[in-house]
């Protein structure tokens, strides 16, 4: 019925840390991208409520 291929944690932890290096910019993006998301819903909802 459903067929998923488990990691062990190491190697996902391993691979996430690698990717993390090898596409440095882009995840920085991405971080950046997250962290103004946050920051502009909250400040609609404090704007929004008084």
């Amino acid at each position: 019925m459903f067929r998923y291929r488990y990691e062990e944690k190491g190697t996902s932890s391993n691979k996430s840390l690698r990717n993390l290096q090898q596409q440095g910019l882009r995840s920085w993006l991405t971080v950046l991208g997250i962290v103004i998301g946050v920051a502009s819903v909250i400040a609609i909802v404090s704007v929004g409520s008084g």
